[in-house]
Formats: structure tokens, sequence, C-alpha cells
């Protein structure tokens, strides 16, 4: 089992993927999904335009890498999961914002 984990789910805990299923997670709860779509490519364009540099203008769109999907996955994983428990339970209704 824990073979299977690690082959098919060990690239969530690589890099920051983490983070970015929680950030995920709390702006699926307190906006919706559509929220967490826009922030995850957003993010990631970020990364892609500046390169992940700190401020400095090596553009990523030249050196072709920056954007990184997994990223991006990992953002919507975390969204899904929690409107998901908000669409089936009426107890949580109140973090997607629909009331």
């Amino acid at each position: 089992m824990k073979k299977f984990f690690k082959k098919y789910f060990g690239w969530l805990i690589e890099s920051n993927r983490p983070k970015h299923l929680i950030a995920g997670f709390v702006i699926g709860g307190f906006l919706g999904f559509v929220p967490v779509i826009v922030a995850a490519l957003t993010a990631e364009f970020k990364d892609w335009a500046w390169n992940g540099s700190k401020g400095y203008p090596i553009f990523g769109w030249k050196a072709k890498y920056g954007f990184d999907w997994l990223d991006v996955l990992a953002t919507l994983i975390g969204g899904a999961i929690i409107c998901s428990i908000s669409c089936f339970s009426p107890d949580f209704r109140f973090l997607t914002g629909v009331f």
C-alpha cells in the first residue's frame, strides 16, 4: 500500500506542493472552486513570467520553463476536496460561499 501511494502520489510531497494543496483548500473553502482555478493559474503564470526569480526580470518565456502543471494540479486537488465535501454535506455549505 505504501508503494502504491509513493508511486502515484509521491509528486504531492515534492517541492512546495503541500502548500499548494493547503492554499487550494483554503481558497476553495471560502470562495468556491472557480477562484481556486484562477489562483492556481495566476500563481503559475507569475512563475513562468518571472522564471521563479526573486524580483529579477529573467523572463520565463525566453528560458521556456518556470510553469509547473503539477503545482496547478495540486492546488486544484485541494480546492476540489473542500468543494466536494461542501456539495455532499449541508453542514459544510457555508465554507464555499454558497448560502
